[in-house]
């Protein structure tokens, strides 16, 4: 089988990271947020743009903008702060004996993400790591639409090819929407911003963690 497995909220765990990046991109520009604020007013299931009004509603779509773009920069900087999803490791090397695993993630920053695969101790178990920074402008990949451009990366992981003994596995519900609309089954963990609700009507399955998989998947 192709397991066609996400990133963040699915195998890796960095909301501090966001939250720090995001402090740090507002002070370039002069503005002191609080990390709590931060904390409490910064969703993960939004627009990119709007995600940063939230924030600080009176600033511009232009100024939102630059400030989105200066996170997602120190938000690669920031790799070490990620951490593995508890089981992930063990799950992955599990899968990988018997599977074909390809990561898929909307990250825009491809040589980062390798670096901090590296780092997490899992590029190994990936035949192939799909980023949206191979396929898109690194600067504005987060301004095409997600569920389009996941549709994109995971025909490129397939080669363009049909295939029917494929799997897809994310924490989002456009992430799992892209797998159910190329036909696929979708496997939805909850260690991510996705909940029950915003999943059952995508997921053929719904698990808790990665870890859960083996209820699935024959490793």
């Amino acid at each position: 089988m192709i397991i066609l497995i996400d990133m963040d909220g699915t195998i890796v765990y960095a909301p501090e990271r966001n939250h720090i990046a995001i402090k740090k991109a507002f002070e370039d520009l002069g503005f002191d947020v609080p990390i709590e604020i931060i904390r409490d007013r910064f969703k993960f299931t939004e627009d990119p743009i709007h995600r940063i009004k939230r924030i600080i509603p009176e600033i511009s779509d232009k100024t939102a903008l630059e400030i989105r773009y200066k996170m997602s920069n120190y938000f690669y900087e920031l790799y070490k702060m990620s951490k593995l999803i508890p089981g992930a490791k063990q799950t992955l090397d599990e899968l990988s004996q018997n599977h074909i695993l390809i990561l898929v993630t909307s990250r825009s920053n491809h040589n980062s993400t390798l670096k901090e695969l590296e780092y997490l101790g899992i590029k190994q178990y990936f035949n192939k790591i799909i980023t949206a920074g191979i396929l898109y402008d690194p600067k504005t990949s987060f301004l095409s639409d997600f569920t389009k451009q996941r549709i994109q990366l995971l025909r490129y992981a397939l080669d363009g090819q049909k295939n029917e003994n494929v799997m897809v596995i994310g924490d989002r519900r456009k992430e799992l929407e892209a797998g159910k609309i190329l036909g696929y089954p979708t496997v939805g963990v909850l260690s991510g911003v996705g909940t029950f609700e915003e999943l059952k009507d995508v997921a053929t399955y719904i698990i808790e963690s990665i870890k859960n998989l083996n209820n699935i998947i024959k490793f």
